[in-house]
């Protein structure tokens, strides 16, 4: 049994690089490889890796949905924000019923 290569060339620099094909069989362990143990690094890292050195029909595909459905980047995105009351302004009915003052110290900034 043989290993399959497929030659491309990088039409700016002129560079030949060779990518595995990879049989279906190994595609999982590829995208491990090229998301779980690279850190985790989100959709176009991971297909950016991949491209480097791998290549199969739908890669583009599999990446995207092998990051979607990875768990531990699911359970560490941060939730979205939660809904906050709209700012408004407080209204006064006669002069100096409120007063705000802003803190301000010309301390040395060197000092620590």
């Amino acid at each position: 049994m043989g290993v399959l290569y497929r030659v491309s060339k990088n039409i700016i620099s002129r560079k030949k690089s060779f990518q595995y094909v990879v049989p279906a069989a190994l595609r999982e362990e590829v995208l491990q490889g090229v998301h779980d143990e690279a850190g985790h690094q989100g959709q176009q890292r991971t297909l950016s890796l991949a491209r480097q050195r791998f290549y199969w029909h739908g890669l583009d595909k599999d990446v995207k949905e092998y990051v979607q459905c990875c768990r531990r980047c699911v359970f560490s995105k941060s939730p979205e924000p939660e809904a906050r009351a709209p700012l408004e302004s407080i209204v006064t009915t006669r002069p100096l019923e409120l007063v705000c003052i802003d803190f301000w110290s010309a301390e040395d900034s060197r000092r620590c």
